[in-house]
């Protein structure tokens, strides 16, 4: 069964649980003078519900999924709500309003099985979370409560329909997209993300991006899988020519966006400001204006305050920098951390004075 039509299945079983919810409970509470305001506020209650636990169960299940085979979880996102390893829960809207789970193998070795029983713990949370709604659901039918039949009626309908949206849609960035096994774009999915965790797993151990030899799945690699990182071993370098090849490759070769998308346009963002190529550098600036006004990476932080001192906005990048090397200290990818700062470097002002 193809993944689309999976989907559209999902799609009409979360409408009919919705409207036989609402009919049920109707019914339930037939002799009550104000049934439809308490069932549209219960209504409301079931989305909103619905959606957050669906999101903190299937996010939970990444990170236990993850950690269960030698992963350290640095922080997991729900709803715009941030939890980080060693900081203060914080909200950040541009995380989405869906989630992210921050993981990184101790082992490079052990990218792909940690990659893998991630996956399996989203779908278990997701999973839990549905058995939880149709418990509830079945109890208020069976005990003509009409509060828990409008609740947990809506509740089942919005887990049902992110389920079939996450797992069996051919969205980019589902994990759907990530299970697919076929060699399609799709599977390019699976091929990013391990790539990326054996490069984070070297780096956790403190490997810049350049002295990054030998990958684990050279198969991917021979297939054209081409992350963030290969861009910043040219950089790290000064192959500023090498780096718009791998960006063309990695971001532009190909049909599907995919999660590390806004990575590649930062770096090619980086690289048309070395160039001084202002059309390509004012183009990329307009799509990426919200990570230039609150950059939330090393990566992003650099593209920015060279940008702003291509725009000449000296002050606004020189208090950027202060941010961006106490990040950099304070970075659990050591490797990662040693990258940034060769690269910045290598391009910064020569009239510059750094002092790391």
């Amino acid at each position: 069964m193809k993944q689309k039509f999976k989907f559209f299945i999902g799609i009409f079983l979360s409408i009919a649980v919705s409207v036989l919810a609402v009919i049920a409970a109707i019914y339930a509470c037939k002799n009550s003078d104000n049934r439809y305001y308490m069932i549209a506020i219960y209504v409301v209650i079931g989305l909103i519900g619905g959606y957050f636990i669906h999101n903190a169960l299937h996010e939970t299940g990444h990170a236990l999924g993850a950690k269960s085979y030698g992963a350290i979880v640095f922080g997991i996102s729900v709803s715009g709500l941030v939890f980080e390893k060693g900081k203060k829960p914080r909200i950040d809207l541009k995380s989405g309003v869906a989630g992210w789970t921050a993981f990184v193998p101790k082992s490079p070795k052990s990218s792909l099985r940690v990659l893998g029983n991630s996956l399996i713990g989203g779908f278990f949370g997701s999973f839990i979370s549905l058995v939880l709604g149709v418990a509830f659901y079945v109890t208020g039918l069976l005990t003509g409560n009409y509060p828990l039949i409008a609740v947990f009626g809506i509740y089942t309908a919005v887990n049902v329909y992110m389920i079939s949206l996450n797992f069996f849609s051919d969205k980019s960035g589902t994990d759907g997209a990530m299970f697919s096994k076929n060699k399609s774009d799709l599977s390019k999915e699976f091929g990013d993300r391990l790539l990326l965790l054996e490069y984070q797993s070297h780096m956790l151990n403190g490997k810049s991006a350049k002295d990054i030899d030998y990958l684990i799945n050279k198969r991917l690699i021979k297939e054209n899988f081409y992350t963030v990182f290969d861009v910043q071993k040219c950089l790290q370098t000064g192959d500023i020519i090498g780096a718009e090849a791998f960006i063309h490759s990695a971001l532009y070769g190909r049909e599907k966006e995919y999660n590390g998308r806004i990575d590649l346009l930062l770096e090619d963002l980086f690289v048309n400001i070395l160039k001084d190529n202002q059309k390509r550098v004012q183009a990329l600036a307009e799509r990426l204006e919200g990570y230039l006004l609150e950059p939330n990476s090393p990566q992003a932080m650099r593209t920015a305050i060279f940008y702003r001192r291509y725009t000449k906005d000296d002050l606004w990048a020189d208090s950027l920098e202060k941010t961006y090397f106490k990040t950099l200290n304070e970075h659990p990818l050591t490797g990662l951390a040693q990258t940034e700062r060769e690269i910045y470097l290598r391009f910064a002002p020569a009239e510059k004075d750094f002092r790391l």
